[in-house]
């Protein structure tokens, strides 16, 4: 995946499955913001913790700036 990179915040604390990583090729954008919010803390057999994640995104052949958000609700929500 060396054509990609990743934003994963909480990576040194999260498996890598609950850390909500957003991906994008280096060849067609630059990040320019990142951030992250912890929406809930976990519940132990129920949910791990839940983050809402988005980077924003330069596209480079453009200059145009978007925002991608992503996040994953609470089991069983």
């Amino acid at each position: 995946m060396d054509a990609y990179a990743h934003f994963r915040p909480g990576e040194e604390r999260l498996a890598a499955r609950n850390s909500i990583a957003i991906s994008w090729r280096k060849s067609k954008f630059e990040k320019t913001g990142d951030g992250s919010r912890l929406t809930h803390e976990g519940e132990a057999g129920v949910t791990p913790a839940r983050f809402v994640n988005w980077v924003v995104l330069k596209n480079l052949a453009t200059g145009e700036k978007l925002a991608f958000i992503n996040t994953h609700y609470i089991s069983g929500a």
